[in-house]
C-alpha cells in the first residue's frame, strides 16, 4: 500500500476508509464521490503529499480528521453534498489550497478559523449551508480570495467587515440570504469586484455601503426580490463599468434614476411601484419590465 498514487471508490457501502493512521507517502488523490454510508474521513497525516481530495454526495458523513484541516499539500477539497456534515476541522491551515468546494452542506454549523497561511485560496463556495450564521472574522487572511459564494445560506446573520479588505474578490453571491440586514459599510479595497449578488433579502437604502462607487470594476449588480428598496443609492452613478442591473420583484421601487451610461441590460420586472426611470444609454440591449404604465 505504501506505493498507492491514487484512491477512487464510488458508491460503496463502507463506513469508514481506514482506522488510525495509514502510512502512504506516495498517496496523490483520494475520490470517494457517492460514498453514501461513509460517516467519518480518518486520520491523514501520513498521507501528506495529497493534492486532490472529493468526498462529493457523501451524504452520512458527519465529520472529518483534525488533521485534514492542517494538509500542507492539498490543492483541491471538494465536500458538496455532505448534507449531514456538522463540523470541520476547527482550524484551517492548509497552505496549498486553492479550491474549497462546501455547497449544500446543509448540516454544517460554522465555517473554521483561518490561519494567515492560507493566501493560495481563490474559490470558496459555501453556498445552500442554512446552518451557518455567521463567518469569522480571519476570512481576511484568504488574501487571494477571488470568488466567495454564500448563495441560499438563509440563516446567515453577520459577515465580517474584513471581508472588504479582500482586494482580489471577484465575485460574492449572497442570493437569499435572508436574514442578513446589513452590509458592510466600507467598501475599502475591493476594487476588483465584478459581480455583486444582493437578491431576495431586505437592505434598505441607508444599509447599503456609503462608498459603493469604490467598486471601479463592478459590471453586474443584482438587486431583486428587495421590498424595502425605495430607491438606490445615488452613488450608483459612478459604476462605470456596470453593464448588468437587476431589480426584479422589488415591490417599493419608485424610482431608477442616475444610472451610468454603460448599462446594457437592465430588468425591472414586477416593480409595482416604479413610476420613473431615468435616461439610458443607447448601448442598453434589453430593458425588462413589467407595468401598465409609467
Amino acid at each position: 500500500m505504501c506505493k498507492l498514487v491514487g484512491l477512487e471508490i464510488a458508491s460503496g457501502g463502507m463506513k469508514q476508509l481506514w482506522k488510525g493512521r495509514k502510512i502512504l507517502p506516495n498517496l496523490k488523490f483520494i475520490h470517494l464521490e457517492g460514498m453514501d454510508k461513509l460517516t467519518s474521513f480518518p486520520d491523514v497525516s501520513e498521507s501528506p503529499n495529497i493534492e486532490r481530495l472529493i468526498l462529493s454526495g457523501c451524504r452520512s458523513l458527519v465529520e472529518v480528521h483534525e488533521s485534514l484541516g492542517s494538509h500542507r499539500r492539498l490543492v483541491y477539497l471538494d465536500m458538496n453534498g455532505c448534507s449531514q456534515l456538522k463540523c470541520l476541522p476547527s482550524r484551517l491551515e492548509m497552505e496549498s489550497l486553492e479550491t474549497l468546494i462546501l455547497y449544500h452542506c446543509k448540516s454544517l454549523e460554522r465555517f473554521p478559523e483561518v490561519s494567515p497561511c492560507m493566501v493560495k485560496l481563490s474559490q470558496l463556495d459555501l453556498s445552500f449551508c442554512p446552518t451557518i450564521k455567521e463567518l469569522p472574522s480571519s476570512i481576511i487572511n484568504l488574501s487571494s480570495l477571488s470568488f466567495l459564494n454564500l448563495e441560499y445560506c438563509s440563516n446567515l446573520e453577520n459577515i465580517p467587515n474584513s471581508i472588504c479588505e479582500l482586494k482580489y474578490l471577484k465575485c460574492l453571491h449572497l442570493h437569499n440570504c435572508k436574514k442578513l440586514r446589513s452590509f458592510p459599510k466600507e467598501l475599502g479595497s475591493m476594487k476588483m469586484l465584478e459581480e455583486l449578488w444582493l437578491g431576495f433579502r431586505q437592505i434598505e437604502e441607508k444599509s447599503f455601503p456609503q462608498n459603493l462607487d469604490a467598486l471601479s470594476s463592478l459590471e453586474e449588480l443584482y438587486l431583486s426580490g428587495n421590498s424595502q428598496l425605495v430607491e438606490l443609492p445615488s452613488s450608483i452613478c459612478h459604476l462605470s463599468r456596470l453593464k448588468c442591473l437587476e431589480v426584479n420583484e422589488c415591490s417599493r421601487l419608485q424610482r431608477l434614476c442616475g444610472l451610468p451610461s454603460s448599462i446594457q441590460v437592465m430588468k425591472a420586472n414586477n416593480c409595482i411601484s416604479l413610476e420613473k426611470i431615468g435616461d439610458l444609454s443607447k448601448e442598453c440591449d434589453w430593458l425588462y419590465k413589467d407595468m401598465a404604465e409609467l
